[in-house]
């Protein structure tokens, strides 16, 4: 973050003068191991799931080329 040496104080006496303090923030934003486990369980699903939907994208297309190709032969 740009200027965050700077601004850090500010941030935390302007938090401070409304009752908030960081260091209950930093403990309600850390997550359990469990929770850490399924949220990395769950992006590397979903990239798994990225990639199987292009390989089938791009072996679908591959085929209908292939077709085009053989169609192009038979009017030859």
């Amino acid at each position: 973050m740009f200027g965050y040496r700077k601004a850090k104080p500010h941030v935390e006496s302007w938090l401070a003068d409304r009752g908030v303090r960081v260091g209950d923030l930093a403990d309600q934003a850390s997550l359990s191991p469990t929770e850490l486990f399924i949220n990395g369980a769950a992006i590397l699903l979903g990239i798994a799931l990225l990639v199987a939907l292009l390989r089938t994208w791009r072996r679908v297309r591959r085929r209908k080329q292939d077709g085009d190709k053989k169609k192009a032969r038979v009017w030859r």
